[in-house]
């Protein structure tokens, strides 16, 4: 499973993984839950960490595009079942789909 998949699999179940202040791997939601989840938190925490610490909704990202360099901003990601991320980002007036796998964090 991967990191994404784990992190929408905890959302659908009430659960939100997030960096805290620190730096460390935190999760929020009913604890029942989350204690279920523990095991494969714990399992998975070096990818889970590298996936939170990538690319987030509110982002300026960068990609090219048909040899063309392109900024916006990520209103939403999205995983994909087969792992591959997207990001729906907002250009100007309008929006596009990117493969996060080819953009980058830049800031604003």
């Amino acid at each position: 499973m991967t990191p994404e998949l784990i992190i929408e699999r905890l959302a659908a179940d009430g659960i939100r993984l997030f960096l805290a202040d620190s730096g460390s791997l935190k999760a929020a939601g009913q604890q029942e839950a989350v204690s279920r989840w523990l095991p494969i938190i714990k399992e998975h925490k070096p990818g889970l960490l590298a996936a939170l610490r990538a690319i987030q909704s509110g982002d300026n990202v960068e990609w090219t595009r048909a040899g063309q360099a392109k900024t916006g901003v990520v209103d939403f990601i999205h995983v994909d079942p087969d792992g591959l991320t997207w990001g729906f980002v907002t250009i100007g007036s309008s929006w596009s789909a990117v493969n996060l796998k080819f953009a980058k964090r830049t800031s604003v």
